[in-house]
């Protein structure tokens, strides 16, 4: 699935050859422009426009990978007085059907699901994310992870994936946002790469004490 500057198609490869899928594709962004990232939920293709910034509101689209049709919508912003765009493709929960996106220029982060009438936003909050958000934990005991940035610095933020409130938050890691796939790790382990250092940060999850419930996040420079 390749997006492309106002479409998205699909290739195929078979028999040693890449070649264009003509029987699917050519999904419209309605209106929107450079797709970036293509991520796959269940049975459609999930996308952001505004790869390059861009003046014109960010908008998601989803394809289905199988009959072709197609949903988009405006779930950041409506209008825009500032610049949209958004480099980090969006997390897909496939267990619950959940998109997890964002739209860096205007600070906004969204979850939303496909029903059978288009895309639904179930919450909205303001959230500067300019590195990757991604997911971590069973389907059952599921979090949002996400940077934040604040004129302080970055820091990373825990979310319940359902309401979107703040589960835990690292303290500022780095003065200078990082750009870069911040990767998850074994027991809930993250690693974030400080672009001003030029460190790799660990954050483990901690138990504040072995019969507490509460976590705290410890940090150490690798």
């Amino acid at each position: 699935y390749v997006p492309g500057v106002s479409s998205l198609f699909r290739y195929r490869f078979a028999s040693r050859v890449l070649s264009a899928d003509t029987t699917w594709g050519n999904i419209g962004y309605d209106g929107g422009t450079n797709g970036g990232g293509v991520g796959i939920l269940g049975e459609w293709a999930v996308m952001q426009t505004n790869f390059v910034a861009s003046q014109v509101p960010c908008r998601l689209v989803v394809a289905n990978i199988n009959t072709g049709q197609s949903f988009t919508a405006t779930p950041f912003k409506t209008s825009i007085s500032s610049t949209s765009y958004s480099f980090s493709k969006a997390a897909l929960d496939v267990a619950s059907g959940h998109i997890y996106a964002q739209d860096t220029g205007t600070g906004v982060v969204v979850a939303a699901h496909i029903a059978s009438t288009g895309i639904v936003s179930d919450w909205k909050i303001a959230n500067v994310s300019n590195g990757f958000i991604f997911l971590q934990g069973p389907d059952n005991n599921r979090q949002v992870i996400m940077p934040n940035s604040t004129s302080t610095g970055d820091q990373l933020i825990w979310r319940d994936p359902v309401s979107g409130a703040v589960l835990a938050k690292t303290p500022v890691l780095t003065s200078t946002p990082t750009q870069s796939p911040i990767t998850p790790g074994f027991a809930g382990r993250v690693y974030y790469p400080a672009i001003q250092s030029g460190k790799l940060i660990e954050v483990v999850p901690t138990r504040s004490a072995p019969e507490s419930s509460d976590w705290f996040l410890g940090l150490r420079p690798i």
